[in-house]
């Protein structure tokens, strides 16, 4: 193989594709002769093999060399001339093989080859076009070069470019010559389609190839997170990459991600984009934005190890005044940054305020650069149950559900303030990784902020295996679950929520560890609700045994029109059916079976509408002793007694510890629930139930 000369032309918009080159057998050539102009990518090439030979030809075999980033055989490789054709194809007998990569290397690339054997038969070449190649053309330069000797990697014989007058006789004198040919344009950005997929892959790409140094500008990565670009090969680029605001990629681990160019996740009122880090990663230069929403209280963390609160002035457009406020919780105490100098801490949450009316000025961006947090990171508590503001410092969301330190924190809980919910209005959306109340799901964002009630000192650890990619509508409520109930208060467009479970490991008390308190919004518009337990206000109540009778309030502050409140129960589609479950207005002495109308409305009164309601929870299934498990459920709530069955009641006796009737009633209606409140003293006292299935019998407590 000799005189290898490669030409080159450049251009801004056009694109000029030159192949002309022979290769001699005696009186024989191969030539590749192509000429085109205004190229861009995605075009489809057709590149004609010209056979001009004065004795007639049996069999072939040529290897082709091209940049497989600029260009990619298509589907059909190529199209031959119908003088190859069996006469007589013997049975199974193909007329040509498509390009076949021989896995071998020429100059660090694979080489293909395409071959027919006749089979006997001798064909004609009197300067016609053998066969025609068909390439997509993905933007960038390349040359086609035909080589006559590639040397494989395995010990197989290497791969030659042949001529046979028959199957056994070559032709002689080969000499391969070539006298120019490139693919030359413009460079164009690559763009990784919503479904996402391994890098790697050219199906992965809107250009349907990968880019690399010799056919991209630039990388923009717009899958979404349930369907991520996966890097999952070392990558190294001479180009920027950029993640689009809702977009996502993944570095798996023991790979190495390495951008010779800069590096940005890109932040709007869209979302932002997400990156996981499991494995090595470097760039010439890496910014993360953060979108703020003006006019809303924002929690959020740093996502680089090091900034300083200079983040915040930066994105102050404003040159008459600040415009943008940041607090934080410290030791129970709020601190407010006044200095653009003031570190900012890994881990630490911030209630940002961006004030975008009275400067007049757009939603601001803020803009992290340098080193991206990827490694574990632990976050110091304080315990005594204080609150305490911490944060996820990572670029992609954290499933809370698989943080196992998150039961350092009362209930396993977090609070995260949400100014979307309850119609703008804003609420503390809370979730303790399986229960998600006012919106909130297991997953906290990237760069969320958030609060925790801290039980110890042993601190909250996040690590690589708690990264997910997660950026659905910030909090969205879930029903999956088994026994729960949701109650919404709501007045107009205002609304909160509170959830009670049926769970075996917890009790009728409240427990820190598995139930959550009410963090209150204190809005004085919206009605707050939440259940009480051990004087203790609950936003998620988990109760172990049955009955259970839960009283809870509803807040409301300012007067909002007639102060009709509307209390709907959902979710509970999961509960037990052998369960009832009873609202009780104790101001109006009314009761309603939410099973049947889950929807009920009242008049509130101005302040936290104290020991209005009960809700009841009552199976007959779970009595105290064997002789009470069929039929009925008695149990009590401050002074009032209650019977829950679905037998027809004769008649009720209540008594006190010496066996002396205090209360009787008879020839009862049917109800839903029975109630009779007992005035005498605090203590025990001996419920019985006469129905036409038996009688029951129960001790309860007076208060």
């Amino acid at each position: 193989m000799k005189n290898l000369i490669n030409f080159l032309f450049k251009g801004i918009a056009l694109i000029v594709m030159i192949f002309a080159f022979n290769i001699s057998f005696g009186q024989t050539t191969v030539k590749v002769d192509f000429n085109t102009n205004g190229l861009t990518a995605g075009d489809t090439i057709n590149v004609p093999v010209i056979f001009n030979s004065t004795v007639d030809i049996a069999l072939f075999q040529i290897l082709f060399y091209f940049d497989k980033d600029v260009l990619t055989v298509t589907k059909d490789t190529c199209t031959f001339d119908t003088i190859w054709k069996y006469t007589n194809p013997a049975p199974g007998k193909i007329p040509y093989f498509p390009l076949t990569n021989v896995s071998s290397q020429y100059y660090g690339k694979t080489a293909e080859k395409i071959s027919w054997l006749s089979s006997g038969n001798h064909v004609p070449c009197n300067n016609r076009i053998a066969f025609t190649l068909h390439f997509i053309y993905h933007g960038g330069t390349t040359n086609i070069q035909i080589i006559d000797t590639i040397t494989t990697t395995t010990t197989t014989p290497n791969y030659k470019t042949i001529m046979r007058t028959s199957p056994s006789t070559s032709l002689n004198n080969l000499t391969v010559l070539w006298n120019g040919g490139s693919a030359s344009g413009n460079k164009v950005p690559y763009t990784s389609k919503a479904v996402g997929g391994s890098w790697a892959n050219p199906s992965t790409w809107i250009q349907n190839a990968v880019p690399s140094s010799s056919n991209a500008t630039e990388v923009i990565i717009a899958s979404t997170p349930n369907n991520p670009t996966i890097l999952d090969t070392n990558i190294t680029t001479t180009f920027n990459v950029t993640l689009n605001a809702g977009s996502a990629l993944t570095i798996m681990p023991n790979k190495a991600f390495n951008v010779g160019g800069n590096f940005l996740i890109k932040s709007d009122n869209s979302g932002t984009g997400s990156f996981i880090q499991n494995g090595t990663f470097s760039a010439t230069a890496s910014k993360v934005e953060k979108y703020l929403k003006g006019n809303e209280w924002h929690i959020m963390s740093i996502p680089t190890t090091s900034a300083t609160a200079n983040v915040f002035n930066a994105a102050n457009t404003n040159n008459n005044g600040d415009s943008i406020y940041v607090k934080y919780l410290i030791n129970n105490s709020w601190n407010w940054i006044y200095l653009v100098s003031t570190p900012l801490v890994v881990n630490q949450g911030y209630f940002v305020w961006a004030d975008t009316i009275q400067f007049h000025h757009p939603s601001p961006t803020l803009n992290f650069t340098g080193t991206i947090n990827s490694a574990n990171q632990t976050v110091s508590t304080i315990g005594g149950t204080n609150w305490q503001m911490i944060g996820n410092s990572y670029t992609s969301a954290i499933d809370w559900s698989t943080v196992a330190s998150r039961s350092n924190a009362a209930g396993s809980a977090y609070y995260c303030w949400s100014p979307t919910a309850s119609l703008g209005a804003g609420a503390y959306a809370t979730s303790d990784g399986s229960i998600n109340v006012n919106g909130a799901t297991k997953y906290i964002p990237a760069m969320q902020g958030f609060f925790i009630k801290s039980l110890n000192t042993n601190g909250i650890s996040f690590t690589s295996a708690n990264k997910v990619h997660n950026t659905q509508p910030f909090f969205k409520s879930s029903n999956d679950l088994n026994n729960i109930i949701r109650l919404t208060a709501s007045i107009g467009s205002r609304y909160d929520e509170t959830v009670i479970a049926f769970d075996q490991i917890a009790t009728n008390n409240y427990d820190i560890a598995n139930d959550v308190t009410k963090l209150m919004s204190n809005d004085s518009i919206v009605p707050e609700i939440y259940t009480i337990a051990s004087a203790e206000d609950l936003v998620i109540n988990r109760f172990g045994a049955y009955p259970y009778a839960v009283p809870f309030n509803v807040n409301l502050l300012k007067t909002v029109g007639n102060n009709n409140i509307t209390i709907t129960a959902s979710d509970f589609s999961n509960f037990d059916t052998g369960v009832s479950i009873i609202l009780e207005d104790l101001l109006l002495s009314t009761t309603q079976d939410l099973r049947i109308n889950p929807v009920y409305t009242f008049t509130a009164s101005l302040g936290n509408n104290s020991g209005r309601f009960v809700l009841h929870f009552a199976n007959p299934t779970y009595g105290v002793n064997e002789i009470n498990k069929s039929n009925v459920s008695i149990y009590s709530y401050e002074k009032d007694v209650y019977i829950n069955t679905n037998d027809n009641v004769k008649e009720i006796s209540i008594y006190n510890i010496m066996g002396q009737e205090i209360l009787k009633r008879s020839e009862l209606n049917k109800q839903a629930l029975y109630k009779m409140t007992v005035n005498n003293a605090a203590g025990n006292y001996i419920v019985k139930v006469l129905t036409d299935k038996g009688v029951y019998t129960e001790k309860v407590f007076i208060k």
